[in-house]
């Protein structure tokens, strides 16, 4: 999933609906065109889907979401969602952090200088149980959950302000010991998340920051000699004066999760896409010019094997203009566009993509989410499915445009 930047239904699903779709370019070979039905609303307007789950057990995927300022985990009820109670009004990671085979919720609330990090225990049921928390010195935000030192045991890496990235160990019991400090390159931190950059099987840390005006990029950090993380060869992203959103997942079919960069035009950088292939030894970078892409997630929308690209698609200065999904070709490469309209509301900035495959059909689906006009949007995948294009709910049908 990726989340946006810190920080009427019926109408929507009506103009979802009247929506033309077409790829622009060289088309990769498809088990059949990715199409999507509006089938389902979830939370208030506003709400945004931090990421996928099934908390409850049943076999069906629940959705973790922001709504009216609080987490709530939303119920797959196969076909609606229904919100459960607030969990915390800060940010969180899941994962299984006690080793009990159920998932748990850590979350990080800071007031000031203070900060507090609580473990609420899942109890397979989607319902959460705060059992421990533990103070911090600092102002901790926007954390992530990982095995960084490869013990089998979910550590944590918090933003502690500034350019500090405090690092967890968990005991596998739900606790955590005292923080490791590393100071990263970046001179703030915008986002966090992890990538097995060097197939070791320990997660290594990727962070998204600045180092002062106009320039992103992105720093990796792996456990190193002595407990000490060092620096190492990982995604760039864009580098100076580009902005970028960053996916996670195999792109290339060998067993190991890869990371995928959308690059936005600023300053003279230009749209593109760029991907990180981790291979054992050597890593590989692929370059390859797009439009201008926000939220982007990867998922095997056509069914052929490969996973795709799906993102937001607008113009530098205007509203979004579409949602695009682009079929990969197994390299880590991705062909021509085919492009959805996006519903009137829909703010680019604050857009959020989710793929999960939601009505358990094999197909991954789509939450769009974020806008404050909107609630999330669920458009279910009816790839090849002649029944689910009948169903009940707006279809989006596709005509097929071609650029040079």
């Amino acid at each position: 999933m990726s989340a946006p930047r810190r920080g009427a239904t019926v109408r929507a699903a009506a103009v979802l609906a009247s929506v033309l779709c077409f790829p622009a370019g060289r088309a990769a070979a498809q088990a059949c065109p990715p199409n999507f039905r509006v089938a389902a609303t979830v939370g208030t307007a506003g709400a945004t889907v931090l990421g996928a789950f099934d908390f409850d057990r049943d076999g069906r995927v629940d959705l973790l979401l922001r709504a009216d300022g609080a987490v709530r985990v939303a119920r797959n009820a196969g076909g609606s969602f229904l919100l459960g109670s607030p969990i915390s009004t800060g940010s969180v990671a899941v994962g299984d952090f006690d080793g009990d085979g159920i998932l748990d919720v850590v979350a990080v609330q800071g007031a000031g200088s203070a900060s507090t990090v609580f473990f609420f225990r899942g109890d397979g049921h989607a319902g959460f149980a705060a059992v421990s928390s533990f103070p911090a010195a600092a102002s901790l935000s926007d954390v992530v959950a990982g095995d960084f030192d490869g013990d089998g045991k979910l550590d944590l890496a918090v933003w502690a302000g500034g350019s500090d990235v405090w690092i967890y160990r968990g005991d596998g019991h739900g606790a955590f010991g005292p923080p490791y400090v590393l100071h990263t390159s970046a001179s703030s931190v915008s986002r966090l998340a992890t990538l097995d950059v060097d197939s070791n099987g320990r997660a290594d840390l990727l962070v998204s920051g600045s180092a002062g005006f106009g320039s992103t990029f992105i720093a990796t950090y792996a456990l190193g000699a002595g407990g000490i993380f060092v620096a190492t060869t990982g995604p760039d992203a864009g580098g100076n004066q580009c902005p970028f959103d960053l996916a996670i997942g195999d792109v290339d079919g060998d067993g190991h999760p890869d990371a995928v960069t959308v690059q936005r035009y600023l300053g003279g950088c230009p749209n593109e896409i760029r991907t990180f292939l981790v291979r054992p030894g050597t890593p590989a970078q692929l370059r390859q010019p797009a439009t201008s892409l926000w939220s982007p997630v990867l998922a095997d929308f056509d069914g052929d094997g490969h996973m795709d690209l799906a993102a937001v698609q607008g113009s530098l200065y205007g509203v979004p203009t579409a949602l695009a999904v682009q079929p990969g070709d197994g390299s880590g490469a991705f062909g021509s566009e085919i492009v959805f309209a996006l519903p009137d509301g829909v703010v680019r900035e604050t857009a959020a993509l989710t793929a999960a495959d939601l009505d358990g059909d094999g197909r991954p689906d789509l939450v769009l989410s974020g806008s404050p006009a909107l609630p999330a949007l669920v458009l279910l995948n009816v790839c090849g499915n002649p029944h689910e294009v009948a169903a009940p709910g707006p279809a989006l049908p596709v005509r097929v445009r071609t650029r040079p």
